[in-house]
């Protein structure tokens, strides 16, 4: 039950740039970032074009896990490196997780109950690789959202600011003269005149010399817009907040001007409504089912998530919101692009790395999911077919589904009773399964002369299915397998491995690497974190 280890020989190790890593900072938030763009950010700009570099000790964490007893674990990143590279691997899985990487990169094997590592170029279709079903968890929870870090262009108001703190009113003034040489654009400030704005980089120099901070004053600025100034910089981040983010989203689009939502019904635009009138947005239906939000502010904000349907996704900002906030946006979500299927509930989206950020939002549910591709025939505007990808989430198995009624659901009644109905004829999962365990049931029930029929019995099964595990002929469910446990008094460790996945290789190919680097991560203890789509586990170094 031990790790097989195998060295690399100097042979070169790394992933593409864009490659995904969900890790935590030194503040304990949480970061979804490409590899490429972390270790260049921690190289000087001297060191940026030389071929191999390490760093000092960093202060980022990311997910790992403990070869020994197979316990996910949080470790720190201790250096970075990067090596060139003319060619790199594509390695996807039969869930659509997938990651490029460079040759020698090592992936964990998962066989007979334990994990060994093999360089990618050893690979083959149909191994099953281990990957990761738990997400890093930030310390501390996003409350707030300041728009001006979407707004840095934007004009402030800072005229209530100085009526509330006339003790601190030659301490402003005398900063104004600095930057005018007259009392002229105090004056432009108190009769709230074209010329009244001042920059954030101003606004901060003020909060410094008078000992203030954003928190304390956000109720006497406003963001200078072209009608009243009422938006203050800081907004707190609430459930009408975030259903209006995932319905855009899922059913959205903006311009630098405004924020279109494309869904006709009642329920949803409704929903939607609640924020802008909060804040006062205007807004005016189009047709039936488009509605136009305009607000220059909010749209740099929603540009964050992407401006259309295939550069969707969730930042970091939604990845540090605390649970119920993530249940009302994975709700959003599914009110607007999912629907329910016999045995399943599904989301559709052009954007991969937008599934993927669902699918790890799902997991904080403990809800397994899986994604496909669907492509989808259309007509362009020159009258011309053309065929699109889009790509389907897939929540099946009565337990995620479950989870998925209790935890998030629908706002929409119609697809809740859908919901319930299927679970209702649903079965248990037989999606997430532990592979390749025949050799350890048969060992194991020869080392504690447990019998076929024993086994079954306990485990709630057929003898004949036991027979068919111990060929390989099928895999048990992680239930069945947790029952299987029971009788292996010496490896506790190994009820570890329910935490994982397991996914079978698809494809494998070489392909050209994004930029003409490899980037490594140097992980304390172990070396090996998850990265990629779908959180796969490799070792780099």
């Amino acid at each position: 039950m031990s790790l097989i280890k195998e060295e690399n020989n100097g042979e070169i190790s790394g992933l593409d740039f864009k490659e995904k890593l969900i890790l935590t900072n030194n503040l304990g938030e949480v970061e979804k970032r490409n590899i490429g763009d972390l270790v260049e950010s921690c190289l000087t700009q001297r060191d940026i074009s030389k071929d191999f570099l390490c760093t000092d000790r960093l202060a980022f964490h990311v997910t790992s896990f403990n070869p020994k007893t197979f316990a996910i674990e949080k470790k720190e990143v201790r250096g970075v490196s990067k090596k060139k590279v003319n060619s790199i691997y594509e390695v996807i899985l039969d869930d659509y997780s997938k990651i490029n990487t460079a040759e020698s990169t090592k992936c964990y094997i998962f066989d007979n109950c334990r994990f060994k590592e093999t360089q990618v170029k050893e690979l083959e279709i149909g191994n099953y690789i281990a990957i990761s079903n738990t997400i890093q968890t930030p310390l501390n929870y996003k409350n707030k959202l300041n728009l001006l870090d979407y707004n840095q262009k934007r004009k402030l108001n800072i005229k209530n600011l100085i009526e509330n703190y006339p003790e601190k009113l030659d301490c402003i003034k005398q900063f104004l003269r600095l930057n005018r040489n007259s009392d002229w654009k105090y004056n432009q400030i108190m009769i709230e005149s074209k010329e009244r704005g001042l920059s954030i980089t101003q606004l901060n120099q003020i909060l410094s010399l008078l000992e203030l901070d954003l928190e304390t004053t956000n109720q006497y600025i406003r963001i200078i817009t072209r009608g009243d100034d009422k938006l203050k910089p800081l907004i707190p981040i609430c459930a009408d907040l975030i259903y209006f983010t995932g319905i855009y989203v899922a059913e959205g689009h903006s311009t630098k001007r405004r924020i279109i939502i494309s869904n006709s019904n009642k329920v949803i635009q409704d929903k939607c409504q609640k924020l802008a009138q909060k804040y006062d947005l205007g807004f005016s239906r189009v047709n039936k089912n488009d509605v136009n939000y305009y607000s220059i502010v909010f749209s740099n904000f929603f540009a964050l998530f992407g401006r259309n349907a295939y550069t969707k996704n969730i930042p970091s900002l939604l990845y540090n919101i605390d649970e119920n906030l993530k249940s009302i946006l994975l709700r959003a979500l599914f009110d607007g692009d999912g629907w329910v299927e016999k045995n399943s509930v599904c989301y559709l989206s052009a954007s991969l790395e937008l599934v993927s950020d669902i699918k790890n939002l799902l997991l904080y549910f403990d809800i397994t999911s899986r994604i496909r591709i669907k492509l989808i025939k259309y007509v362009n505007n020159k009258k011309e077919l053309e065929i699109k990808r889009y790509y389907v989430l897939t929540i099946s198995g009565k337990d995620n589904l479950e989870h998925f009624l209790m935890k998030i659901s629908f706002s929409l009644k119609y697809k809740e009773r859908k919901l319930k109905a299927t679970i209702y004829s649903s079965s248990r999962s037989i999606l997430d399964l532990v592979p390749n365990c025949a050799t350890y049931i048969q060992s194991l029930r020869n080392k504690y002369n447990v019998k076929q029929k024993d086994l079954s019995s306990h485990v709630g099964c057929s003898r004949p299915y036991i027979s068919m595990l111990e060929n390989n002929k099928r895999f048990p469910s992680k239930e069945i397998f947790n029952r299987i446990l029971d009788f292996d008094k010496d490896n506790r460790n190994l009820s570890n491995l329910l935490n994982y996945n397991f996914r079978r290789i698809v494809s494998l190919r070489k392909i050209q690497p994004s930029m003409p680097f490899v980037y490594s991560l140097d992980v304390e203890d172990e070396q090996n974190f998850s990265a990629g789509l779908g959180n796969i586990f490799v070792r780099t170094t």
